[in-house]
């Protein structure tokens, strides 16, 4: 039995296997018995979007049966995935959001992510969600409606919220450059910086359904590099297709991962007395590297934002992030808002003078991917041997070899002091694990 659930919510094509009709029924039938469950009192359901054209039909799907059985909706439009433990918040009565997005996720894919109002769903949480699926296990055939709701004011609600955390922030005489990916964050992120004094300059903001995270956005930031020297922008921002991401562009155009925005972060008023820092097995050595030499434990995650979460909760540490993006204030939420996360990047970059977002030194790093149909056990043979030479041609740096938690991937990191060491180990390992694939049907060549 494959799991429903991958390191962030539940990702496939709109429209097949999961995301097929009947399979969201049945998905709908097991979560509503699961909530009945789980909160008898107040089961109402927030549901939030990005801008992908599949959204509308898997909402109404799933709304099907969710009023059919008693739970109430409250439907807040589109929103970045962030803004859902704040109308948790504002709503007693409702105690999950289900938010219909795939994040970085091309157009055509789809996803369900879930927040309680204890927080983002546990394994428990998820395996007891699973079961029920699978068993096809529903409520008792009875007919008992509920209401839906529209949330006119949701937007407005999550506006405030963060702009409560910055009331002494004032961005005037700033020009900032956003790139929202046409998804989520299209039309509070320009909004809020607004709000703060900002002079704002958008690209890829104007979502058609099937544009999301097209050649744009926090993947793929050479819009946001030209948008930036083209109006002289102060700096900029770049947001994934639901907003828990973010990435930054300097003035000169240069991109700077999570990587960098968590050493920038670590010297921010609200974290610089901050002892551990969170980051995931991705994160740059020369990252690393820094903390050590600032006498801060450096603390690596699995890879995935719920993962850097557990870490930083199990530490009590404000601080953590992925190199992708993902940026945690605990401080501010308990999971990753690209929003929030820029915000306070602006605050450090002014108050510092540092425009060029200088941070440490970076170890070359290669990457790539291969798109699996199976999943081998690496620590088993020929695997892990092949692991072990990979490790050797690095000449004293490092390999990271994992199966995507969101997509059918697997990902393929290198790191050496020498960027030619590195890609000459990432070719190594991506043809000698097509190779191997291929010969047990695992991997698709196309």
């Amino acid at each position: 039995m494959v799991p429903l659930f991958g390191t962030d919510g539940i990702r496939g094509y709109a429209g097949r296997d999961f995301f097929s009709r009947p399979s969201l029924i049945n998905f709908a039938e097991a979560f509503a018995l699961f909530m009945h469950e789980r909160f008898p009192e107040n089961n109402g359901i927030i549901i939030i979007a990005d801008t992908r054209i599949s959204g509308e039909w898997i909402k109404s799907c799933l709304s099907t049966v969710f009023l059919m059985r008693g739970i109430p909706l409250y439907d807040a439009g589109v929103l970045p995935t962030p803004a859902a433990q704040t109308l948790l918040e504002q709503l007693p009565q409702c105690s999950a959001v289900l938010i219909i997005s795939a994040s970085h996720n091309p157009a055509d894919d789809n996803g369900i992510k879930i927040v309680l109002k204890t927080g983002k769903m546990t394994t428990k949480d998820e395996s007891a969600l699973e079961q029920k699926f699978f068993s096809k296990q529903s409520l008792p055939d009875t007919i008992r409606f509920a209401h839906l709701k529209k949330m006119e004011d949701a937007e407005l609600i999550y506006q405030a919220t963060v702009l409560s955390a910055f009331q002494k922030t004032d961005f005037t005489g700033v020009t900032v450059a956003l790139d929202c990916a046409h998804g989520a964050t299209y039309r509070v992120a320009p909004a809020l910086f607004s709000a703060l004094g900002a002079n704002v300059i958008l690209c890829n903001a104007n979502p058609d359904g099937t544009n999301i995270n097209k050649s744009c956005g926090s993947q793929a930031p050479s819009d946001l590099q030209e948008t930036v020297l083209k109006y002289q922008a102060s700096i900029g921002f770049a947001f994934d297709g639901d907003g828990d991401r973010v990435i930054a562009v300097t003035r000169k155009g240069i991109v700077k991962d999570g990587d960098d925005l968590l050493v920038l972060l670590s010297q921010h008023p609200c974290y610089r007395s901050e002892q551990t820092i969170v980051g995931t097995q991705m994160s740059n050595v020369g990252c690393e590297h820094f903390f050590t030499e600032q006498k801060k434990t450096f603390m690596r995650a699995d890879v995935g934002d719920k993962y850097v979460a557990q870490a930083m909760e199990k530490n009590q540490a404000l601080l953590g992030g992925e190199p992708v993006g993902h940026i945690i204030l605990a401080d501010l939420l308990k999971s990753g808002d690209g929003i929030r996360a820029a915000l306070r990047v602006l605050e450090q970059v002014i108050a510092s003078n540092n425009w060029d977002l200088e941070t440490f030194t970076k170890y070359p790093q290669a990457q790539a991917s291969i798109v699996v149909d199976r999943r081998f056990d690496l620590t088993k043979e020929p695997y892990s041997t092949l692991l072990q030479e990979a490790e050797l041609l690095t000449k004293g740096g490092r390999i990271l070899v994992r199966y995507s938690g969101t997509e059918p991937l697997l990902r393929i990191m290198a790191e050496s002091s020498d960027l030619q060491q590195a890609h000459q180990t990432v070719d190594f390992l991506k043809t000698s694990f097509t190779k191997l694939f291929s010969s047990h049907s695992g991997v698709s060549l196309s």
